[in-house]
């Protein structure tokens, strides 16, 4: 029995946050072109990939109940991202699927954090490493990546970075500061196309990032000449969003509040961990039906 065939592999799907997000126009091919700084939280979800006699998907987690019959399915129609990934990979690289994936899903879905998109991202990584392959075997993997999804490329390197195009042009920070934060997903989700059909056909104007950003003061004085595009839609559809954000603005050290992604989860940056817990405890408190947690952005480094 091969090295593959006799263990599992286990992997981290990081939530993206995007720490602003401009929308600079409409291509003709339907798709956005995007303007957005990006992180990652050291929380998400997980999965582990086991060998099996034929290709099977199974969730668990504290968010599994909400996936519906077709976010389940283990055939190439299915509509997860990490079904279609694996699957993908497999046909890519001259694999049988012979393999059980686990998905612990612990982030909240349609929630403007990446979640799909980090869990595909994730999935290849694990068969990466359960078949033995690197990237770099993979011919077209950037290509790929984009297909299976416009988030796809950010969560597969994990890096905080400049986004741009449709999601698939990524410039690094390598010195990028960690930051204590509190994400908060008010226990509702949204539909990213219905927030980018709704939102008025407006477009922002391309801004000059600064050339380092190694410092939580640098990085708070840039976003708060940002903003995010689908903020104001996204509180239309769930006006929880606004009074998330005002409980993170009210909190104390709290340098910064607004909408990730599409939403609707939302994020506070803060001066310090011990405001962040503080403020965690004091929003969960008060709200025992929202999603509130702490976390490390750019703290931790997958791969």
């Amino acid at each position: 029995m091969s090295s593959s065939q006799s263990r599992h592999v286990e992997i981290f799907a990081p939530a993206k946050i995007n720490l602003f997000l401009h929308i600079l126009g409409k291509r003709s091919d339907g798709y956005h072109e995007l303007d957005s700084l990006i992180t990652f939280a050291d929380i998400g979800d997980r999965l582990t990939i086991h060998p099996a006699d034929q290709f099977t998907f199974k969730t668990c987690g504290a968010f599994a109940r909400a996936f519906k019959t077709a976010d389940k399915d283990s055939s190439p129609l299915s509509k997860n991202l990490a079904v279609r990934a694996a699957i993908n990979l497999a046909e890519r690289t001259g694999h049988k699927a012979k393999i059980e994936i686990l998905l612990e899903k612990n982030l909240p879905l349609s929630s403007g954090i990446g979640g799909g998109s980090a869990d595909a991202a994730a999935c290849i990584w694990g068969l990466l490493q359960f078949w033995n392959l690197s990237p770099h075997d993979i011919k077209g993997l950037d290509q790929m990546l984009l297909q299976l999804g416009a988030d796809v490329p950010a969560c597969f390197y994990s890096n905080s970075a400049h986004m741009q195009g449709i999601g698939e042009k990524l410039t690094p920070y390598n010195d990028f500061p960690e930051i204590p934060a509190v994400l908060i997903n008010p226990g509702k989700s949204c539909s990213t196309k219905d927030i980018f059909m709704s939102r008025p056909a407006q477009y922002s104007e391309g801004i000059r990032l600064p050339d380092r950003i190694d410092n939580l003061d640098t990085l708070c004085d840039f976003l708060k000449t940002t903003g995010n595009d689908l903020q104001r839609t996204a509180e239309q559809y769930v006006p929880e969003i606004t009074n998330a954000i005002s409980a993170l603005d009210n909190s104390p050290s709290c340098l910064l509040a607004r909408l990730s992604g599409s939403g609707a989860t939302t994020f506070g940056l803060f001066a310090n961990e011990e405001s962040a817990k503080q403020a965690t405890r004091q929003i969960a408190e008060d709200n025992h039906d929202w999603w509130v947690r702490f976390t490390w952005l750019n703290r931790l480094h997958r791969y």
